[in-house]
């Protein structure tokens, strides 16, 4: 048949990089020219790295031994790395890539907070303004008497005054409009007042407790001083003491010093003369002895 047999024909193409016709054979079964493959479909006909590494991750326990080997080096040559490897790797980068997510949802959380707070307070400021503004026009202020007063009252109604584009009423204006602004301006004046004074009352309490703490600081310092003055002097004294004990020990000698309690030194002066009286044994000191002292005490001198 026709269509079975196979022929060599040759076509002559033309080479666009050189610019001159080429001829190339090429084989023809049943009619239909099979040319070569371009290697763009070659590289599209490959499987995608992602796909291995997906197969290798849901089937490397079900597949046998020879065709994981094979998917293994397909993967190594592709990233670089072995498939344990590469799973470790894309899991850090995974992970990197939702701490970053949470980061920025976070922060997106937080400024979306700030926002609802701000509307929030503006809301709550809006209604306590309103609901303010009802109870200065329905209960006047007391009078003010006071002239600094009554100065931040004046200045407060002239910037109303001048916001909504009016004249500045008079005190003795009788229209809703009028009282509304003076009361309003009245309200404000005693309530800027009472912010200054509790302001100044908790800026004098704050100053008072400083002034106590400093005081007690300098008053600890001062009985340490003091403490570590007589603790000085004590010691000075106690040094005084010892000197005068070594001076009298090496002026008296060691006997008269030991024996200047009284009875003691009698007896040891007692027992040196039954010495130096027998005849067979020496004295221990050639010294002689002198007169007892009216004092009760001897005194010995050496040599």
């Amino acid at each position: 048949m026709a269509e079975d047999e196979v022929s060599i024909v040759e076509d002559e193409i033309v080479n666009l990089e050189e610019g001159r016709p080429s001829t190339q054979r090429r084989k023809v079964y049943g009619g239909y020219i099979n040319r070569q493959c371009n290697s763009r479909l070659e590289e599209l006909a490959k499987p995608r790295k992602w796909t291995m590494l997906a197969t290798w991750r849901e089937h490397k326990n079900t597949f046998d031994e020879s065709r994981m080997q094979m998917l293994k080096e397909k993967i190594q040559e592709e990233f670089s790395m072995t498939p344990e490897e590469t799973e470790v790797y894309f899991n850090q980068l995974r992970n990197r890539a939702r701490r970053i997510f949470n980061k920025r949802a976070l922060a997106k959380q937080i400024k979306r907070d700030k926002t609802m707070a701000k509307h929030e307070a503006y809301r709550i400021f809006k209604k306590l303004l309103k609901q303010s503004m009802k109870y200065a026009f329905l209960n006047p202020p007391p009078p003010i008497v006071s002239p600094a007063l009554r100065e931040i009252s004046n200045k407060l109604l002239t910037e109303l005054c001048r916001i909504h584009c009016v004249c500045v009423p008079k005190r003795n204006n009788t229209d809703k409009k009028s009282i509304f602004m003076l009361n309003l301006a009245d309200w404000a004046a005693i309530l800027i007042s009472n912010i200054y004074y509790e302001v100044d009352v908790h800026e004098t309490n704050e100053k008072n407790r400083i002034l106590n703490e400093i005081s007690k600081i300098s008053v600890g310092s001062s009985e340490k001083e003091e403490t570590g003055s007589e603790e000085e002097e004590e010691e000075k004294e106690e040094d005084t003491d010892q000197k005068d004990e070594d001076e009298q020990e090496v002026i008296m000698g060691p006997a008269q010093v030991a024996g200047a309690g009284g009875q003691d030194g009698l007896e040891t002066v007692t027992e040196t003369e039954e010495e130096s009286d027998s005849p067979n044994v020496v004295p221990e000191s050639s010294a002689p002895v002198e007169d007892e002292p009216e004092t009760g005490t001897e005194i010995f001198e050496y040599e």
